[in-house]
């Protein structure tokens, strides 16, 4: 698969859907939130603040990138 200009790839450890949320339904309406902040730090960071909501018990670790266009 290729990642086209203007679309985001997450990279996170088990920490983010483990506690962010307890259903993938629910991970996945975060993870489409996340792709449309502007600046992708902001984004990780959200992510993260939602895996500490829900209680953080574990490392968390969320990279956002974001490709381009050219």
């Amino acid at each position: 698969t290729n990642l086209l200009p203007g679309e985001s790839l997450v990279l996170c450890s088990d920490g983010l859907p483990d506690y962010a949320t307890t259903s993938p339904a629910s991970l996945s309406v975060m993870l489409e939130h996340a792709a449309t902040v502007p600046d992708p730090s902001v984004a990780a960071r959200w992510l993260v603040d939602q895996a500490n909501a829900g209680g953080g018990g574990d490392n968390i670790t969320v990279l956002v990138a974001r490709l381009l266009s050219s």
